[in-house]
């Protein structure tokens, strides 16, 4: 039975065990906070170069996909801020739905990149039979 079952005062912790139990609740707090603060700050930061840099250069941006591209990096730093902040008091939760979230966006993007892949395969292989064709 557990002390909670039996009703018992819980048994004395030596001072040093209580301070580590709070240095390492206190630790995780902030390894997940800062992790999910870099994963909202991150993409932020680099869609931001991708919009300065072609204008920096002179370059014309569709207005339609840079809105698009700046709304979903606007949600995706909302949604991982929001995890970082409740990650502040309650780190487990957030930080186990910050991965999955990373995980799922990461395996679209690799989806997308093999598809993209293999049509450049296809395209090479098109071009390699017109060149034997001739």
């Amino acid at each position: 039975m557990t002390e909670a079952e039996t009703g018992a005062p819980p048994a004395p912790q030596a001072p040093g065990e209580a301070k580590r139990a709070v240095d390492l609740a206190a630790r995780a707090r902030k390894e997940a906070s800062w992790a999910l603060f870099s994963l909202a700050g991150l993409p932020v930061a680099f869609t931001a170069m991708s919009v300065l840099i072609p204008r920096l250069l002179g370059v014309e941006v569709d207005p339609a996909a840079l809105a698009e591209v700046l709304a979903w990096t606007a949600g995706f730093a909302v949604t991982f801020t929001a995890l970082g902040v409740w990650a502040r008091s309650r780190p487990l939760p957030p930080a186990v739905l910050g991965l999955a979230l990373y995980v799922v966006l990461v395996v679209k993007s690799l989806a997308l990149g093999l598809v993209l892949s293999l049509l450049a395969v296809l395209l090479i292989k098109s071009i390699h039979t017109s060149l034997k064709a001739r």
